[in-house]
């Protein structure tokens, strides 16, 4: 497949995503000692053992990407943190401790750098074969080789059992991200692709593929979980814990509580713990059966021994009375003798 003015092979990709961002780090860097924003009044929004997530309401909308490292001040005090998401009404904060119900007024300073830094470091370590990836992949992802239909237990979609019934075009891109390697999928706002992509989320679940789900923004990802969770005709998938929700959800939802993976790892250990706790109980009911069995065993033995020993005293009357009844009869035998003899005399 032949892509004139296309880079020929995966280092070459990489070259130009590495210089594009040497230069997009070098202009972010001109922001000297980063940026120092206000925000007022934010409520918890969620919590888990590990971050607590705090809404701040805010005319603008600032530019920094989802997942974002910042230092936050409070009080005076310094609290490590991070950007969860941004929308048109405010911004969600992610911070490494409680700070209460309410924040009344919060600093955060942020390298925007930050991010492009941490990617950069991740091309230099696949250039260096630290870190693996599938360059076929890659390279058919950049249309540099031919993405092939796959062979695939779908190969017929039943698009009646979904709420809402996807039209023509949409069910063409759902079919087709079922059969090809690689399939993109582009329209508008409003033209059904959230909706669509968690059409296809939900066939690869049923068909038993694994699936990762990923974003430029934790919104994205949670728009379509949403919409996903929404179809299920039960939650025993998600009771189940075989959704995992990586990262910080944006919005404060029953299920997305289900899907963290500390919340998955927690109701397992409950459950295990339980589990425990039912076969100590067992084990020490056998083992109670199994004294009292052997404690009845004994009882019975003892109680047999004491039988024999009667018997056997018993037995032992019998034959003394026996030999005294014998040596009675030896004396009155004797005895008639004598008489017999002293009359044979006269």
């Amino acid at each position: 497949m032949e892509n004139k003015g296309y880079p020929k092979n995966f280092r070459e990709y990489t070259s130009i995503f590495q210089q594009a961002l040497k230069q997009e780090i070098e202009e972010l860097k001109k922001d000297v000692g980063g940026r120092g924003l206000k925000y007022y009044k934010g409520n918890l929004l969620f919590s888990s053992s590990k971050q607590f997530v705090y809404r701040f309401l805010n005319d603008s909308i600032p530019n920094i990407p989802d997942d974002t490292p910042i230092d936050t001040f409070i009080d005076n005090r310094h609290l490590n943190g991070q950007i969860v998401s941004t929308d048109i009404e405010g911004i969600n904060i992610s911070l490494e401790e409680n700070m209460g119900d309410i924040i009344p007024e919060i600093t955060i300073k942020t390298s925007r750098s930050k991010l492009p830094e941490l990617l950069l470091d991740k091309f230099n370590k696949i250039n260096s074969g630290e870190v693996a990836v599938n360059k076929e992949s890659c390279m058919k992802l950049f249309s540099s080789e031919k993405s092939e239909k796959i062979d695939n237990s779908i190969s017929s979609l039943n698009l009646h059992k979904y709420k809402y019934q996807p039209n023509s075009e949409q069910a063409k891109a759902i079919l087709q991200s079922l059969t090809k390697e690689v399939t993109f999928i582009w329209g508008p706002p409003g033209t059904g692709k959230t909706w669509s992509l968690s059409i296809i989320l939900d066939q690869l679940v049923n068909s038993n593929k694994k699936v990762l789900l990923t974003s430029h923004t934790n919104l994205a990802i949670d728009e379509i979980l949403l919409k996903y969770t929404e179809s299920l005709s039960d939650d025993e998938i998600i009771e189940d814990g075989k959704i995992i929700r990586y990262g910080t959800p944006t919005k404060k939802n029953p299920k997305f509580d289900k899907l963290i993976l500390e919340n998955i790892v927690q109701k397992k250990a409950e459950e295990k713990n339980k589990q425990i706790q039912l076969i100590e109980k067992k084990i020490k009911s056998l083992e109670t059966d199994l004294t009292k069995y052997q404690n009845q065993n004994i009882i019975d033995i003892l109680v047999e021994l004491e039988i024999v020993k009667n018997n056997r005293l018993q037995t032992e009357n019998e034959i003394s009375k026996l030999q005294r009844s014998i040596h009675e009869l030896n004396d009155a035998n004797d005895r008639i003798e004598d008489t017999i003899n002293k009359k044979s005399n006269i």
